[in-house]
């Protein structure tokens, strides 16, 4: 094929009016003219050729007789020698095939996974540790000036944009000349299993995890508290609650002994519902510290069009917003054994 800056120059106002165009005509004439405009004419005829059998049929298919069966989905079966099922295959048994750069897949991920999930894990237990007591203990002084000023900056900060406070944490505590500058860098290296387990990995960039951590903490920390509040507040009316008062219990076991338990089906739910958004909202958060998580390397397989690595992440993330959803359902079981299955 020729090409030549003449030949582009004259092939653009083509390819720009192409893009233009619905009327199939149209759309034919500008094809061959571009056709005729690349190759030389003992090639582009039997191109033309071609495109005259594919507009034919399409002329055909237009103007063919409207029937109900159009309307219908037709379903084909071509066996399970394709490309997907050979993927779904690979997938089950463990192979994610080759990356765009001739690495096993599972070689590039799943140092990438440990990372996010320790990041994700850690901002996950320290919400649940300071984000329930903190909203049994507001639900407790309901209507007072402690509350109203808890819930107010607790909806405060769930408003604030997660870039937005990575970016200012970034500047109080990892910029050198501004703010406390606590934190000496933020990049970090991807993990190499070839050098250090991951113990040790951890231990020696520990100081690096703070500033990822933090920024989903905060935000995760005004979800559970507020959700936790409210659940609490809405079981405190309830006639068990006046029953166990009624017994003299103190006003601390009237709380985790008898409301607690009742209010955590809400929390069940939003946890459930958590953890798959916290693999990607951690995108955002990694994308910003360069942190070597599933996150950032979802964003580079995405702009790198590795697709086999795109779709294990992808297929990874599914399985976690199964498994989170199970994990669910069994902690409802545990909260009430009305939900159980019995054996009969």
């Amino acid at each position: 094929m020729p090409d030549t800056l003449a030949q582009k120059t004259y092939l653009q106002p083509y390819l720009r009016d192409l893009l233009y165009q619905s009327n199939p005509i149209a759309i034919d004439t500008l094809l061959q003219a571009s056709i005729k405009l690349l190759f030389p004419a003992e090639e582009y005829r039997p191109i033309i050729s071609t495109l005259d059998t594919l507009s034919s049929r399409n002329q055909a298919i237009l103007h063919a007789p409207f029937t109900w069966k159009s309307w219908l989905p037709a379903f084909y079966w071509n066996g399970s020698n394709n490309q997907y099922h050979d993927w779904i295959k690979g997938f089950l048994s463990g192979d994610l095939g080759i990356s765009s750069h001739g690495r096993p897949v599972a070689s590039e991920i799943m140092p990438r996974l440990y990372i996010t999930l320790s990041i994700n894990g850690m901002a996950v237990l320290l919400s649940i540790l300071l984000g329930i007591p903190l909203g049994v203990a507001l639900s407790r002084r309901n209507n007072t000036s402690i509350d109203r000023w808890g819930n107010g900056t607790l909806l405060f900060l769930y408003s604030l944009p997660v870039f937005w406070v990575g970016g200012l944490l970034m500047m109080w505590l990892a910029t050198p000349g501004q703010g406390l500058h606590l934190i000496k860098g933020v990049y970090i290296d991807p993990w190499n299993s070839q050098t250090s387990t991951y113990l040790q990995y951890v231990a020696r960039n520990a100081s690096k995890f703070i500033l990822p951590v933090l920024t989903l903490t905060l935000h995760l920390i005004a979800i559970i508290t507020l959700q936790m509040r409210g659940s609490m507040i809405g079981v405190m009316h309830h006639d068990y609650i006046r029953t166990a008062r009624a017994k003299g219990l103190r006003e601390g076991q009237v709380y985790w002994r008898h409301g607690f338990r009742n209010a955590l089906f809400p929390m069940i739910t939003l946890l459930a519902e958590i953890i798959p958004f916290l693999f990607t909202g951690s995108l955002v958060v990694e994308s910003m510290f360069q942190f070597p998580g599933l996150g950032m390397k979802t964003t580079d397989a995405f702009i790198s069009r590795d697709y086999p690595v795109l779709f294990a992440i992808l297929m990874m993330i599914a399985f976690i917003t199964v498994l989170s959803q199970l994990l669910g359902d069994l902690l409802y079981a545990w909260a009430d054994p009305r939900v159980r299955f019995n054996r009969k």
